[in-house]
């Protein structure tokens, strides 16, 4: 980061330096100075970078605020969505060419920052979801920053698709597409906050398998719809593949992953018996949720070790032995 603060000062400098420069032009009059300004070449581009660097200071404030520092997951995959972003909008503007502008350079980087959040914002929820006491102030944050995440997409959502729908399909397709994604992830965000809070762990994972799939499958319809769109329009959309193939692969996990738990709770019911009385007397806790286990809820394993349905089915999912004592099943 200090690179650039570097930076940032240079600009700063660089501009001002301009700003005094064209007014000295002008016989220090203001209003001349800055209307040549604005319209020169050079002016637009030290604008231009004096509001990617206000934007990516307000982000840094943001996260800030909300998030503290991040991880290295975190920042891994903020960078890794950024460049694949990144060369999408470069296939676009080769598409949109004659409606590529300033400003609508300046609505890309607004997307790739809202884009960072939510990538951050989910990571912070997976992290916070295996935590068996979660603050008050860690609530309030994540309340927060989701809340005013969805309202900021939910108002560029309407405003975008009021000024595409006089001139579709043009550039504007792309972020009333992309925006609706991320309302569409802000509900998604929304629902996962409920169950952290409201729902066990178990409880939690069991609701996301049957919500995953609906949300991929909205996504996977937006994503062949608006690539059927430009297909017809302007011929092949490259800068659709990448969103085209990953929306299909997330949507085809969702669904195997659902089918493999319902199959391994299928199993477990016609393999391991349900827990007596007996067995909640000599162990009523459950090793993965921390929660006490109850009759109707929880399986006993041929190793005699017991655990609930939706926990057990979790981790069979990924190894096919007990959690405790590591005994093939």
């Amino acid at each position: 980061m200090r690179g650039f603060h570097l930076y940032a000062l240079i600009s700063t400098i660089a501009a001002t330096g301009t700003i005094v420069s064209h007014l000295q032009k002008n016989d220090h009059q203001f209003f001349p100075a800055f209307l040549h300004l604005a319209k020169s070449t050079l002016g637009s581009y030290l604008f231009t970078n004096e509001l990617l660097v206000a934007l990516i200071y307000f982000i840094t404030f943001v996260k800030t605020i909300f998030f503290g520092k991040l991880t290295q997951s975190e920042i891994d995959l903020c960078w890794e969505n950024g460049w694949q972003f990144g060369f999408d909008v470069l296939f676009a503007a080769a598409i949109f060419f004659s409606e590529f502008s300033i400003p609508i350079f300046l609505l890309f980087a607004v997307l790739i920052c809202v884009k960072s959040l939510m990538i951050i914002t989910s990571q912070r929820l997976l992290s916070v979801s295996q935590e068996l006491q979660i603050s008050f102030f860690t609530k309030m944050k994540l309340t927060s920053i989701i809340f005013l995440l969805n309202t900021f997409n939910t108002i560029l959502f309407f405003n975008f698709l009021v000024s595409m729908v006089e001139s579709f399909p043009n550039i504007l397709s792309i972020f009333v597409f992309q925006f609706l994604l991320l309302v569409i992830d802000g509900i998604n965000l929304t629902f996962r906050l409920i169950l952290i809070f409201f729902c066990t762990i178990s409880n939690e994972r069991y609701f996301l398998l049957y919500i995953d799939p609906i949300k991929e499958f909205i996504k996977l319809f937006l994503t062949g719809f608006l690539f059927l769109a430009l297909l017809f329009s302007f011929g092949v959309p490259l800068h659709m593949f990448r969103e085209m193939y990953t929306a299909i692969l997330k949507f085809y996990n969702s669904m195997k992953n659902l089918f493999e738990f319902r199959r391994v709770i299928s199993e477990m019911n016609r393999t391991f018996p349900d827990v007596t009385q007996e067995d909640l007397d000599r162990e009523n806790l459950c090793i993965f949720c921390r929660l006490d286990m109850n009759i109707g809820d929880s399986k006993k394993l041929p190793c005699n070790h017991c655990f609930h349905v939706n926990c057990l089915s979790t981790w069979l999912q990924q190894k096919r032995a007990c959690p405790i004592c590591d005994r093939e099943l």
